[in-house]
């Protein structure tokens, strides 16, 4: 399964920085503790804009980005976070290539460059949130085409390749 990334950026109110950095600091001591999946979770000030923290995620693989959200500090991190930032911006990221804390390798590949290999999934959990996944795409899909797909088994199983290779899903 390839990793997966977040950016997010938040843009706190008037005077909220010392009570979110308090918040930050809460979670990502749970972070480092409870979550072998979370490889990188790193806030930062943003030089130059004392009102913003930009986060940096970076997840074992989609299973791992699952179980961060689902964990009790990081949902009152976010319903408490609600209080101090005005404006969130969250990007998904998928790296391809660069230089990691420990040696961490670098599993995924851009399109076009892709492992032909089989496709995989480390557990049961990982398998079922693929279907998940696969289920609500496809369901938009069918909207978008305006009745049931009858090929639904075919579509299911491009999306789950096309997800994990890097490739765009299909239309």
């Amino acid at each position: 399964m390839s990793q997966m990334a977040l950016c997010v950026r938040f843009t706190l109110r008037e005077g909220a920085g010392e009570a979110f950095d308090e918040l930050v600091r809460e979670a990502g001591a749970a972070v480092r503790t409870q979550e072998p999946g979370t490889l990188v979770y790193a806030c930062c000030e943003v030089e130059g804009a004392s009102n913003q923290r930009l986060f940096f995620e970076l997840y074992a693989d989609r299973a791992a980005f699952d179980e961060h959200g689902s964990q009790p500090h990081v949902r009152h991190f976010l319903s408490e976070c609600e209080k101090y930032a005005e404006r969130t911006e969250i990007d998904r990221l998928r790296p391809y290539s660069g230089k990691y804390p420990s040696g961490i390798p670098v599993k995924a590949r851009l399109p076009g460059r892709v492992d032909p290999g089989p496709t995989s999934y480390g557990s049961v959990t990982e398998l079922a949130s693929a279907l998940r996944r696969a289920a609500a795409a496809h369901g938009e899909h069918e909207k978008r085409i305006g009745q049931e797909d009858p090929n639904w088994p075919d579509w299911y199983a491009r999306f789950m390749v096309d997800e994990q290779t890097g490739a765009a899903p299909p239309e």
